[in-house]
Parts: C-alpha cells; sequence; structure tokens
C-alpha cells in the first residue's frame, strides 16, 4: 500500500467455505479498508464456488487411472 497500491483483490484459496474464508479474511479486509482510505481491499468468491470445479477434479482424477464417474 505504500508502494501506490489503490487495490487488493483477495483469493481465498479454500475449496469449502469455513470459518477463515466466511469471517476471518473479511474482516481482515475491511480493518485494512478502514485504515488505508486509498486503497481498496475487494474479497472474491473462494476457489471452491468456481463453476466447473468439479469437472476440474474428475478430469484429473482419471488422469491417474480412475473409473470414478
Amino acid at each position: 500500500i505504500g508502494d501506490g497500491i489503490t487495490q487488493i483483490d483477495v483469493y481465498p484459496f479454500f475449496l469449502v467455505t469455513g470459518k477463515h474464508a466466511d469471517q476471518d479474511i473479511p474482516r481482515l479486509a475491511a480493518e485494512i479498508n478502514a485504515r488505508n482510505p486509498n486503497c481498496t481491499v475487494t474479497m472474491l468468491d473462494y476457489l471452491g464456488k468456481g463453476e466447473g470445479l468439479a469437472d476440474v477434479m474428475i478430469e484429473h482424477i482419471h488422469a491417474q487411472g480412475s473409473t470414478l464417474r
């Protein structure tokens, strides 16, 4: 922030929501926003909310020889 950064996007790298993605990280982002009026911290959806993630995981499983359907 001291180097002139005005936007920070936070991308929680979690497969499921939980206390960190749901409470802790948004609270920290809000605290940073409150202390730094010239910088905006935006919370993005956590990784597991992304559409198509299940398909990517199944593809990865199949690539390892599993017959999971």
